[in-house]
């Protein structure tokens, strides 16, 4: 393990192993959303300015309903004053879930949005190379200037014009005119 957000995720994954991994996942899932979607919410948990008993009773009214084991899990963080890892550990469990289907997950990156055609067939020629089911996350970032950049699996696999022409400005400072 890489560290304490990996290592909380996949404890989290061995108690779903156990039975109810779906619920748990979906649950996950849910709570990534809404933390997602209110970031302020998790500096709330890590305020030292606020009771801890306070921010417990939040944390379990704002996981009311999860699976016990998903509940116990984000409590168990806040109570070690990891609270701000709690979207880390459940992007940790879901990545544990996704690799025990042989699924991964690729960040792209390219200079201009990838058409759905462009999409499906960048997932499949990657599912093929990888022998697994690729989804495609997929981000702009217009300084690439063209071509794709992909993350998947600890590798980086680089085609991008700015790499390209990166590459040909370090060359040619190599050569001896």
């Amino acid at each position: 393990m890489h560290n304490a957000a990996e290592e909380y995720g996949r404890a989290l994954f061995d108690l779903a192993a156990e039975g109810d991994g779906d619920v748990i996942e979906r649950d996950a899932k849910a709570v990534l959303a809404a933390f997602t979607a209110a970031p302020e919410y998790i500096r709330l948990l890590e305020n030292p300015g606020i009771p801890e008993e306070k921010r417990r009773a939040a944390l379990t009214r704002a996981v009311a309903g999860a699976h016990p084991y998903l509940a116990n899990t984000l409590c168990l963080l806040l109570d070690r004053s990891r609270a701000g890892q709690i979207p880390a550990v459940l992007e940790a469990f879901l990545a544990e879930r996704r690799a025990a289907r042989g699924e991964v997950t690729a960040k792209v990156e390219t200079a201009m949005p990838l058409t759905d055609g462009e999409k499906a067939a960048l997932a499949d020629a990657l599912s093929h190379k990888y022998g697994k089911t690729v989804t495609l996350r997929e981000t702009v970032d217009p300084r690439l200037i063209g071509g794709i950049r992909v993350y998947i699996e600890g590798e980086l696999l680089d085609d991008t014009l700015r790499h390209r022409l990166d590459d040909i400005g370090g060359r040619l400072s190599e050569t001896v005119l």
